[in-house]
């Protein structure tokens, strides 16, 4: 069997230009609705690494050494951005990842089109458009191409070296293109030592030699050493400019790419040989397209082909040598990936480079079926086939799209809570589970706060008792999950220490938002519970300093609020000073009954207690010895209107001009 003739360039139809558009305005629009899920809270593990390293090429941050050993490419690309879109205002971690993650969508884009372009070359218009929309709706290409993650550019060029090596089989004056093909691989390398690249282009060149020799010339070797020193000069960089390769001298494997380098050195060998790894990776390589669907269409594509051989009247309706060069891709490119890793869920991303010839060898699949029909029935054929094709493999995707782009609306529940606490708590350390790692981390999560809470992971919060968390590490908070706090109430040591702190907060998990349900904690309770409510807003408790009072000293309170519904006016608090027999104030403090953050109609939630700022009542220097009492209320500060006072408990009673007396106090 000789290898298929070379073709002359032609120019794709306006037909094929219109739908490949359609496809790509569809796949913006899925993209363009899911790609900032989650932001300002970065809930992926290394976005914030790569926003972190181009501060540290910028002399910003110290990032302890964890890229050393990684191809620098897309740090540098993330440093560039930084530096041009800062001064517009892109300010922050969040800010930079969207830019980033827009990108993405851009690259995820072009490897459309670029796979459409292959597809296309090597098995006509039908083809290319199948191909292109099998990457349009695959839902794990929705998910794992739209990250400021190095990975959706080595998609691309992925997408990009399948096409030049295509181009180079199959037109005369793109042979050298082959060449092109292999300097994407060197891209993709820098960008995160993807090795299988190499390959399209070094199998196109490979095969055009072949075809060259039986024809008496030997230009392909041509390309072919053009090849090889890239190739070498690519690898004498990694070894000895990156420091990324096995036998270097490496740290410790805590992160970064010295894990990577541990790995392959200490068990890349074994991966290689096992077959079952191998076969685990390929898996994966076609689960992005759904793998009975695809394998039942590869199937019928090479059915297709035998029978088209056997046959002679009936012609081929793909190029081979493509499809050979496209499947040794695949293929290689899951082995290589076997010495260090076997792809699951959570590691797809290094095989969806191979999913991008795959989708080329699914069009091609589907037309060589239809080419062994005759001319008038093909549409029809293609109909029916599509048909299958969409019952098979789009529809279920398609489905599972709607359920990502939902997904990926929400906001997330951390950044709701993290911004809660911006605005509501007094500063301090906060005691999380590993659920919470990265909410009150600023630097990694790309929040744009301004306020710093330390913060401590613990597995098990009721290890020891509240009162240790506080006295012995200063520790302010506890932030749980509600699956945190299912757990404690089951044991008898949890319930005790749910019984030591003060609720401050519920973020019940919610259907429009991203994460788990929340609850926030105080590690102690107020001094002194109370019930009086000022029209929709309940006072209930407060603290007072024990300090002994003295003339031109202060009276030091904290105040405790809930609202059963949001208050319908921005009402302010007085503190007053007065004798035991008289209204007129000796003393008296004015302000938000919380916080100025946090006006009361932003009271909206049942569950909240606000915790007011301390509230320092300066005493007369003149002050005589003796008795006082201390009157609170809410008003209206527009209007000067008071809330009516309701007791419920009591230990304080209310006086007819709305005020509360809350306490008497003794002035020595």
């Amino acid at each position: 069997m000789g290898l298929p003739e070379q073709q002359s360039f032609d120019p794709p139809s306006r037909r094929f230009r219109v739908v490949v558009a359609l496809l790509l305005g569809f796949a913006l629009i899925l993209r363009l609705l899911t790609y900032g899920f989650s932001l300002p809270y970065i809930d992926h593990p290394d976005e914030p690494n790569y926003y972190l390293a181009a501060q540290e090429v910028r002399g910003l941050f110290d990032n302890q050494g964890y890229y050393d050993h990684a191809p620098p490419a897309y740090i540098y690309l993330a440093t560039v951005v930084q530096i041009l879109t800062e001064p517009l205002g892109a300010q922050g971690m969040a800010a930079q990842v969207r830019l980033l993650r827009l990108l993405a969508v851009l690259l995820n884009l072009g490897t459309l089109v670029f796979i459409a372009l292959a597809a296309r070359r090597a098995g006509g218009e039908r083809a290319g458009i199948v191909a292109g929309l099998l990457w349009a709706v695959s839902p794990l290409i929705l998910i794992n191409g739209v990250y400021a993650l190095p990975d959706p550019p080595v998609y691309f060029l992925a997408s990009l070296a399948i096409w030049l090596a295509g181009e180079a089989l199959a037109v005369p004056e793109r042979e050298v293109w082959s060449v092109w093909a292999v300097v994407a691989g060197t891209l993709a390398v820098a960008l995160k030592a993807y090795l299988p690249l190499f390959v399209p282009g070094t199998l196109a060149a490979l095969l055009i030699t072949v075809r060259e020799w039986q024809r008496g010339r030997r230009r392909g070797l041509r390309y072919l050493a053009w090849q090889a020193g890239i190739v070498i000069l690519t690898m004498v960089w990694v070894v000895f400019g990156v420091g990324f390769a096995p036998t270097a001298a490496i740290g410790p494997a805590d992160g970064g790419a010295d894990t990577l380098l541990h790995t392959i050195r200490e068990g890349a060998v074994s991966r290689l040989l096992d077959p079952s790894i191998l076969l685990n990776n390929l898996r994966f390589a076609l689960e992005p397209l759904e793998v009975t669907g695809t394998l039942v269409m590869l199937g019928l594509g090479v059915a297709a082909v035998v029978v088209a051989r056997m046959v002679q009247h009936r012609a081929l309706g793909v190029r081979l040598d493509s499809a050979l060069m496209i499947a040794v891709y695949v293929v290689v490119a899951a082995w290589i990936v076997a010495a260090y890793t076997r792809v699951d869920r959570d590691t797809i991303r290094y095989m969806i480079p191979a999913s991008v010839g795959l989708c080329v060898l699914v069009g091609l699949a589907f037309a060589q079926v239809v080419a062994l029909v005759p001319v008038p029935r093909r549409p029809i054929v293609s109909a029916v086939l599509l048909f299958v094709l969409g019952v098979l493999v789009l529809l279920p995707q398609l489905r599972q799209d709607l359920i990502i782009v939902w997904d990926r609306s929400r906001t997330d529940q951390r950044a709701d809570l993290r911004f809660w606490a911006e605005i509501t708590l007094d500063t301090g350390p906060v005691l999380v589970t590993g659920a919470n790692e990265k909410t009150f981390n600023n630097i990694w999560s790309g929040m744009p706060v301004s306020r710093w809470f330390d913060w401590l992971v613990v597995d098990n919060v009721a290890a020891h008792p509240a009162e240790y968390w506080r006295q012995e590490r200063g520790m302010s908070y506890v932030l749980l999950t509600e699956d945190d706090r299912a757990s404690l109430q089951e044991a008898e040591t949890g319930r005790a220490f749910l019984d030591d702190l003060l609720l401050l907060r519920e973020f019940p998990e919610r259907p429009d938002r991203r994460g788990p349900g929340l609850i926030m904690y105080r590690l102690w309770p107020m001094q002194t519970s109370l019930d009086v409510r000022f029209g929709p807003i309940h006072l209930v408790g407060y603290d007072v300093e024990d300090a002994k009072l003295i003339a031109g000293g202060a009276l030091t309170l904290r105040l405790y609020w809930q609202a059963e519904s949001t208050p319908p006016g921005d009402y302010s608090l007085f503190v007053h000073l007065t004798p035991l027999d008289s209204r007129a104030p000796l003393a008296q403090v004015d302000g938000p009954p919380a916080r100025l953050e946090r006006p009361t109609p932003s009271w909206n939630a049942p569950s909240e207690t606000l915790v007011s700022q301390l509230i320092v009542l300066s005493l007369p220097a003149d002050l005589p010895a003796g008795e006082y009492r201390v009157l609170v209320g809410l008003y209206d500060y527009v209007s000067g209107a008071r809330l009516p006072v309701t007791v419920a408990d009591g230990e304080v009673w209310a006086l007819a001009d709305d005020s509360l007396q809350l306490l008497t106090i003794a002035v020595e």
